[in-house]
């Protein structure tokens, strides 16, 4: 998976020149960086990364190379600064990685797990867009946001003038120019968050950094990472400057598209996964990749309808992470109003002050086949490299513990909420426990049984320049 060695790499420059001949970028006509032929000479097509030449080192622990590796990233991450703006980060996986010159799809037959049976040409397409439909998803996602968009006359996506103003601002700072919004967070987030085979392969690479064994530096990490390195910087990036423009207080109104009755009763936030049934907690809580959680367990719980049957065959247990939505919100970032930019759908957008208002019918609104997924996961997520703190002494309890009230006692006094809080919280563990077993997400009856629950108390880390000055 991770490609050729350094002996390849004077076939690797003749491979370039004649593929730069035979297929252009399909941007706007901006110049490439200067990096550009360095960069992509140092990474190829997802399929066939890199395998990075390093020199043996001493085994680690595992929290050393979790910290060495994340030390590796924000050097890559400063390395792309300098060698470009982040609007320009994206452009090597748009020329090599959505498809090959002709367009056609390459996917593994595991990639193909994901697309619903029968297979067609356009559910191909779908699932693994060309490099023009990228761009001009992202063309629309930005106008959604900016309050141009032809099939949203009235902005109901649109984010606050203010947020944009300064987002142009920031991302001016950093050399990026007229379509600087579109390129550094729309195209990131759009390869993120959207259905298509980009997240696995993104999700795959980062994966890839937990496992390497060898010297870590910014060179190993952008091998490893192969044409998404680029994009996981620019999701970091621009991550850290969404929560900088969006006053903390209005992050979750403004990007979450949730109405103030939903925060009422909604107060903890939920992770869903399939782990193998050893898996170790404290590995679980060293974040390599930017994780996804659900303002509700129903969103977790369809995240794991999603992936059933699709991973690992060892990894057979659902497992789900609960943390205080106001402890992780000191780090993550809502997306559904992102998401619904990206896939827009005729339902209630929930915004604040519009909770019910719907988009008007259009001809000009884009159909996605994952439209309408963004208010039912409503997600929050954590950057790469953050570090989840579990409860101590607890570990993974059972499904069925959620009912408990030594369990329920615990989590008071941990969180340290005030007994007044003991009734939402009773509450809450009652309803996850019973969206779990016969909700409209619930599990079979034999992975309920398997079921896992792991408690977070709290999450440390960061979106590396989140407080750096301008």
């Amino acid at each position: 998976r991770r490609g050729r060695s350094r002996s390849d790499s004077s076939s690797s420059s003749s491979c370039w020149r004649k593929r730069r001949r035979s297929c252009r970028f399909v941007s706007r006509g901006r110049r490439s960086p200067s990096s550009g032929r360095r960069s992509t000479s140092a990474s190829s097509s997802f399929s066939r990364r890199r395998r990075c030449s390093v020199s043996p080192s001493p085994r680690k622990s595992p929290d050393q190379h979790w910290l060495e590796m994340r030390a590796a990233f924000v050097s890559l991450r400063d390395e792309m600064r300098s060698q470009g703006p982040p609007s320009e980060w994206c452009r090597c996986l748009l020329r090599w990685g959505c498809s090959d010159p002709v367009h056609n799809t390459k996917l593994s037959s595991k990639e193909r797990l994901h697309i619903q049976s029968p297979i067609t040409r356009e559910k191909l397409a779908c699932f693994a867009p060309s490099a023009q439909e990228t761009v001009y998803r992202a063309h629309e996602m930005h106008a959604a946001l900016a309050g141009d968009a032809t099939w949203d006359p009235t902005g109901l996506l649109a984010l606050p003038p203010d947020v944009i103003e300064g987002l142009t601002w920031a991302f001016e700072r950093r050399g990026c120019r007229k379509h600087g919004i579109e390129d550094a967070v729309c195209l990131p987030f759009l390869l993120y968050s959207t259905d298509t085979v980009h997240i696995l392969r993104l999700s795959s690479a980062m994966r890839g950094l937990r496992s390497f064994r060898g010297s870590c530096s910014a060179r190993a990490a952008r091998a490893e990472l192969g044409d998404y390195a680029g994009v996981i910087c620019a999701l970091v990036e621009a991550g850290g400057l969404l929560r900088r423009y969006v006053n903390p207080s209005r992050l979750l109104p403004v990007l979450s598209l949730q109405t103030p009755s939903f925060f009422d009763d909604q107060h903890l936030a939920f992770r869903g996964l399939w782990l193998p049934a050893d898996f170790d907690v404290a590995d679980l809580c060293r974040c390599y990749n930017l994780t996804s959680w659900s303002l509700w367990v129903r969103g977790a719980l369809s995240v794991l309808r999603v992936y059933r049957g699709r991973v690992d065959a060892e990894a057979n247990v659902p497992v789900l992470l609960i943390a205080l939505r106001r402890n992780i919100m000191q780090l993550a970032l809502p997306t559904t109003a992102l998401y619904f930019a990206a896939s827009p759908d005729g339902k209630e957008a929930g915004r604040e002050d519009r909770p019910h208002e719907c988009l008007p019918k259009s001809r000009y609104r884009p159909q996605r086949n994952d439209a309408g997924v963004a208010q039912g996961e409503k997600e929050i997520v954590l950057p790469p490299f953050c570090h989840l703190k579990p409860f101590e002494g607890m570990g993974a309890v059972a499904l069925a513990s959620l009912r408990s009230t030594d369990l329920l006692g615990q989590l008071a006094s941990e969180w340290q909420l005030n007994p007044c809080d003991a009734d939402w919280l009773h509450w809450e563990l009652n309803n996850a426990q019973n969206e779990a077993v016969k909700g409209r997400r619930s599990l079979s009856s034999r992975e309920v049984d398997r079921c896992m629950c792991v408690f977070i108390r709290d999450v440390h880390g960061s979106w590396f320049d989140e407080f750096d000055s301008d």
